[in-house]
């Protein structure tokens, strides 16, 4: 580990980062005996060279104890440090970005007495306009393919999100660890064909995602898929503005309403995965639709690598310039000529020639009859 990384942990960090361990070690230190929900490790990542992953313990009625893992990376551009799980929320050490998501929990519980659903909670005392403005969001949209509110609440010490229950959880993970592993091109382009069309009605509703990626996507039942993850998501041209502290607690106060109109992102907060992000939106000239079907082009590498980080190798900066200079991805193996025309497509330079997401969705809905495509815009 390089000495001014190292200079920059907390003496708590010893008890907790194991260094250069891999995932399977990781899942057996884990899986022990007397090893509690919710006990973690901080290890090296194994696919992203310089970045950190924490593995971490979990336990539901469907699979019993398991160990899930997210990365832990490190901005490029920041001479002093900055961790994050999340871009939104970054630190200065990796214990101070521990310390800060063991404030958001998720569960599985019962909602209305029948339902299983997905319930996320803050603990009072940190920001919670963050938190509030995704339960405004998705209050507003309504699809098959987009996870679903079911409702809000709060009490003294926390307030409740609670979501449709989505039984194989991140699509990232799914085709990485789980099912998703024997899956064949079929079940991922019809995967691709439902996120698509989950955007398409984004789309139509003039909405923006901004942070479209296969661990934003959930999937149950059946390979159902919905695009979650609503935080940063915006109308297509609203003014932006900050929500500041008492906005935030006069949105609070109106949670049985879900009356949180204030809620909003504004430009500078917004941080992104930027693997992901089109280039225009790096060269700060905004976010739109077009954007997120750049990002969707990226999101089918993952698909047809099962999970594979896009530009593997390269850091964030290194994929940034390289793409600025016209660079795209190389075919995949295993990936039809069809389907990585329809990459290129979403990857053209003038965000105008991108296709739409209704045209996405459209050729990937009918890919088993279809040749290679061709993009007219509708009149």
């Amino acid at each position: 580990m390089p000495l001014h990384l190292a200079l920059r942990f907390s003496r708590i960090l010893t008890r907790w980062y194991l260094g250069h361990i891999s995932r399977i070690e990781a899942e057996k230190n884990l899986l022990q005996p007397g090893v509690q929900r919710g006990m973690f490790i901080v290890r090296d990542s194994e696919s992203n060279p310089g970045a950190f992953s924490i593995s971490i313990i979990d336990h539901d009625s469907d699979r019993g104890n398991n160990v899930k893992h997210y990365e832990i990376e490190k901005r490029d551009d920041d001479e002093t440090g900055s961790f994050y799980i999340h871009e939104r929320a970054s630190f200065p050490t990796l214990a101070k970005l521990i310390k800060h998501h063991q404030l958001l929990y998720f569960f599985k519980g019962i909602w209305k007495e029948k339902t299983t659903a997905a319930i996320k909670t803050l603990k009072m005392g940190t920001s919670p306009s963050e938190f509030l403005s995704e339960a405004n969001i998705m209050k507003n949209l309504r699809h098959l393919n987009l996870c679903q509110l079911c409702g809000i609440c709060s009490d003294k010490e926390s307030i409740y999100i609670v979501m449709e229950w989505m039984c194989n959880g991140s699509l990232l993970n799914y085709l990485k660890d789980g099912e998703g592993r024997n899956l064949e091109l079929p079940g991922l382009v019809d995967i691709g064909a439902q996120i698509a069309s989950g955007m398409a009605y984004l789309e139509s509703m003039n909405y923006i995602h901004r942070q479209l990626a296969a661990r934003n996507v959930l999937i149950g039942d059946a390979n159902i898929v919905k695009v979650a993850d609503f935080r940063l998501a915006k109308r297509s041209g609203s003014r932006s503005t900050q929500c500041n502290r008492a906005k935030a607690q006069s949105c609070i106060d109106l949670i049985p309403k879900l009356s949180m109109s204030c809620i909003s992102v504004s430009r500078a907060d917004v941080s992104i995965l930027r693997k992901w992000t089109a280039p225009e939106v790096l060269m700060h000239k905004g976010f739109s639709i077009k954007s997120d079907v750049w990002s969707f082009g990226i999101l089918l590498t993952e698909l047809v690598t099962h999970g594979q980080t896009p530009y593997l190798g390269m850091t964030n900066e290194q994929a940034e310039r390289l793409v600025g200079q016209g660079y795209r991805m190389p075919k995949m193996a295993n990936c039809p000529d069809a389907l990585y025309v329809l990459m290129l497509m979403c990857w053209d330079n003038d965000s105008a020639a991108r296709p739409t997401f209704e045209f996405l969705y459209s050729y990937l809905d009918n890919y088993s009859s279809a040749e290679e495509p061709e993009y007219k815009e509708a009149e």
